[in-house]
């Protein structure tokens, strides 16, 4: 887990290098927007090289925009929607993307969407047959909420502002 946390957080740093080079960003920017995303991740997280889901789960939706930028649509809508198998609760960019293809092109949007239904759907009836129950109600499960948390991670983010104003 702890080495798939730490490739796919290299793997984040790519995909933000490749997102921004289709934008014809400069190298400096580049080198500026990576350096910014890996130090806020080792400075004011524990989430580098953690066996948790969520850096690859950040892994697969930007390896999928990526795809997007690319024109393809069919392979960005699957990807975004495996995301959610990896990790169910980030769904602003998949989301913002499909929004986004249907105002640039509603027929690509509506494909992705077609697309990603029916990868949404197969993987819904797999996990049920390989776990012998549905993923729809764990999903909803109740979830704690700490203000003592919030406050802690707000506290930590002290070195944001040189970054940020800059």
């Amino acid at each position: 887990g702890r080495i798939l946390s730490l490739l796919a957080f290299l793997l984040v740093c790519a995909a933000i290098a490749q997102i921004l080079r289709h934008m014809d960003c400069g190298a400096r920017a580049l080198m500026c927007a990576v350096t910014i995303f890996a130090a806020a991740l080792l400075i004011g997280s524990d989430y580098v090289a953690m066996a948790d889901p969520q850096l690859l789960g950040h892994a697969v939706q930007l390896s999928g925009l990526v795809l997007l930028l690319r024109g393809r649509h069919l392979a960005a809508a699957a990807l975004f929607t495996v995301s959610l198998f990896v990790k169910h609760n980030l769904v602003a960019l998949p989301v913002a993307a499909l929004f986004w293809l249907l105002l640039r092109n509603r027929h690509a949007g509506w494909r992705g969407f077609l697309c990603a239904l029916a990868v949404m759907g197969l993987g819904l009836a797999l996990f049920d047959w390989f776990y012998g129950f549905s993923l729809l109600p764990r999903l909803s499960s109740a979830r704690l909420v700490s203000l003592a948390n919030m406050q802690l991670a707000i506290s930590r983010l002290w070195w944001a502002a040189l970054p940020l104003g800059l």
